[in-house]
């Protein structure tokens, strides 16, 4: 069963205003029941409406959908808002995060239209001079074959990033070598700031301790370094030690980040500090996204490019051979 970002920021949305008029969980759901939400949203309403008919608690029943799994950061707002009451923020922010990630991803795949197009002009480019010498069912399958080269070398490529970026959630070296990878790389690390930002905040408000808020948020965090070093700055807490000085002495966290979290915490302000730095990190988020619809596509168009080139070499080769072979027949004859 399928629940996309537009199908989780659409659900979401609408949980909000329902949650916002005074409506109880259940009757959310109930209300949503009868809605036009996609498929895959219209199951999780069901499931999680079941669940609660059974029982089980909000946070449990959101986990629990069957054939659906939800990101970390889905799970651990969930479970703050319902011990905090803030179900209603939670829903508004994850809304908002799954609204951004939509157009984004809108965004890169119209921006490749173009490139698209031109790879598959090149990939015929050869067939020509077949055509003029009457060899039209060799030249198609010629180029055929060349195109489906090039999409399984394109599956192969984004399967081989999916898996690497499904790993690195738990995986402190894979998630540090992708975020190495130009402009991708800081688009991830920003995501990754951004949840562990607002899942501290709210976790704080609904009166978790700091140490249960921070192990929390890097998990939510989906990255498998801050979920290492959160782990780490967890235990310093429990343990007595100031916030501030345990995010400092972590590479994981940015030190303009951990420096104002010193400051927070003794002028009594965490919540609104970690406020502020999820809207930061969500604007950058917006501006990463934007830089990767912009150098994508240019670096697509460049490999395309190259393609092009040598393609247009072949087609001209090709020619010579045709022109040459009309040369020899004109001088037979």
């Amino acid at each position: 069963m399928r629940f996309e970002a537009k199908d989780k920021a659409q659900l979401y949305h609408e949980l909000t205003k329902l949650l916002q008029a005074g409506f109880s969980m259940e009757k959310s759901l109930e209300t949503l029941d009868h809605h036009p939400l996609s498929d895959g949203s219209l199951h999780v309403v069901r499931s999680v409406a079941q669940h609660l008919r059974e029982g089980t608690s909000i946070r449990d029943a959101f986990q629990n959908i069957d054939d659906i799994a939800l990101t970390g950061v889905e799970e651990n707002l969930i479970e703050a808002g319902e011990r905090g009451g803030l179900l209603e923020d939670v829903f508004r922010h994850l809304a908002d995060y799954y609204e951004r990630v939509h157009e984004a991803r809108r965004a890169v795949i119209r921006s490749l239209v173009y490139p698209a197009v031109l790879l598959h002009v090149a990939a015929f480019l050869p067939a020509l001079p077949k055509l003029v010498r009457g060899d039209g069912a060799s030249a198609l399958w010629s180029s055929l074959g060349l195109l489906a080269i090039f999409y399984v070398i394109a599956a192969c490529v984004i399967a081989g990033y999916l898996f690497l970026q499904r790993q690195s959630t738990t995986s402190t070296g894979i998630d540090r070598f992708l975020s190495k990878i130009p402009i991708l790389g800081k688009l991830r690390r920003m995501l990754a700031m951004e949840r562990f930002a607002e899942v501290c905040r709210i976790y704080l408000l609904s009166a978790f301790k700091p140490s249960e808020a921070v192990a929390a948020a890097g998990r939510a965090s989906q990255s498998g370094h801050l979920r290492e070093q959160s782990a780490s700055v967890s235990q310093d807490l429990a343990s007595g030690q100031a916030m501030g000085p345990a995010l400092l002495a972590r590479r994981a966290f940015p030190r303009d980040f951990a420096a104002g979290m010193s400051t927070a915490e003794e002028s009594g302000t965490l919540d609104q500090e970690l406020q502020r730095w999820a809207n930061l990190y969500a604007s950058r988020v917006r501006e990463s996204f934007a830089q990767v619809e912009v150098w994508l596509p240019k670096a697509v168009f460049l490999i395309i490019g190259l393609f092009v080139a040598w393609q247009i070499v072949q087609v001209y080769f090709g020619y010579l051979n045709v022109y040459d072979q009309l040369m020899e027949d004109l001088a037979g004859h």
